[in-house]
């Protein structure tokens, strides 16, 4: 679905870096869909705070020295779709039928509020960036 995007990518003369999927990081590959209600915790906020400062500090060199950062992220996802996220206050445990009130909001660019870090603050620190869902 993204080759065409990624050769695109390359034929500029771009590198890709791919970031840690903090959902994936937190809770492991073996588990049941989450939305974002369910990830939106004290814990995953640090969490994700802890990645985005790791990320900072590899991006952070490339920005110093005049490349231009863009981040590609996922059209639609619990914690950080960039267009669009699951969400319902009601899920808890193993969902029986995935299409039971699940539901999509629009969210800002970028998506997640924990890639600024825990009380708002700018996690990200490496100049300007250009978010761009996939």
């Amino acid at each position: 679905m993204i080759a065409p995007l990624i050769e695109m990518l390359h034929g500029a003369g771009y590198e890709l870096l791919q970031l840690p999927c903090p959902e994936t990081a937190f809770t492991g590959v073996s588990r049941w869909w989450f939305v974002y209600e369910q990830y939106d915790s004290v814990n995953y906020r640090r969490h994700c705070a802890r990645i985005a400062r790791a990320v900072s500090k590899l991006v952070k060199p490339y920005s110093e020295n005049g490349y231009d950062i863009v981040l590609l992220g996922l059209g639609i996802s619990p914690s950080c779709g960039v267009r669009m996220r699951q969400t319902n206050k009601q899920w808890r445990g193993r969902p029986f039928d995935v299409s039971d009130g699940l539901r999509s909001k629009p969210v800002a660019a970028c998506g997640s509020r924990s890639w600024r870090g825990p009380s708002r603050e700018k996690a990200l620190d490496t100049g300007s960036w250009t978010c761009l869902p996939c």
